[in-house]
């Protein structure tokens, strides 16, 4: 009996540390394994992950790219290049960053 009441105090005790462990490092942890080769991530066509804390890899990806930033209307940035725009909407997710680019 005694076994099971140290056992459950020390996870009781690792699940305590841990998880404000988790939620302050966490994002940190993630972008360490997810960005070490580059801090923007393509997943498919007109979709990007960029870290959470640095939002703005995207806007720097565009202007690298040729386009030139317009405006921002709430999570929306504008960019044009020639005669076409680029509509780039990012969702903040945990651990990182969603842009999804609509060429029109």
């Amino acid at each position: 009996m005694k076994n099971f009441i140290r056992i459950t105090a020390v996870l009781i005790t690792a699940v305590l540390v841990a998880i404000p462990v988790e939620h302050w490092y966490g994002d940190n942890i993630y972008a360490l394994f997810a960005f070490n080769k580059s801090n923007i991530v393509q997943i498919d066509k007109n979709t990007y992950k960029v870290p959470k804390d640095h939002p703005e890899t995207m806007i720097e990806y565009m202007e690298n790219n040729g386009w030139e930033f317009v405006e921002q209307g709430g999570t929306v940035h504008i960019f044009k290049k020639d005669n076409k725009r680029a509509l780039c909407s990012v969702d903040i997710k945990e651990f990182y960053a969603v842009w999804d680019v609509t060429y029109q």
